[in-house]
């Protein structure tokens, strides 16, 4: 029998580190792809003069605009009918290699309608 004080400390530590993994993934895996886009960034920068403007972090500022913009673009793309089944495509595929990604992708999925549908009734009271 454990201590309920040590179970609550326990619980809450791998709590914190089941939500710090993926943040710190997915900030690891956008700071790498900017690191990849740098080459391409500094020219630019260079020609027109931004190391003036913004100071040191110039590079890491227009390689994140860079991909954010990329992304939007690859967002634009997916409302076009051959890349919407492209991703089901996609989406079976990894479904196939693995089998729980559908239960996690249909879990995900209704916590971004639940959260939008809380947004809306936030905004219908103000």
């Amino acid at each position: 029998m454990q201590n309920p004080f040590i179970r609550f400390i326990l619980t809450t530590i791998k709590g914190g580190v089941f939500l710090l993994l993926p943040v710190f993934a997915i900030i690891y895996g956008v700071l790498k792809v900017a690191d990849t886009i740098r080459p391409i960034t500094e020219p630019i920068i260079l020609y027109f003069g931004f190391e003036l403007t913004f100071g040191p972090f110039t590079q890491q500022i227009f390689a994140l605009l860079i991909l954010f913009l990329l992304c939007f673009i690859a967002g634009l793309l997916l409302h076009l009918k051959f890349f919407k089944t492209l991703n089901i495509k996609i989406d079976s595929f990894i479904n196939q290699l693995i089998p729980s990604y559908g239960a996690m992708k249909s879990k995900v999925d209704n916590e971004l309608k639940r959260f939008n549908s809380d947004d809306n009734k936030n905004a219908n009271q103000t």
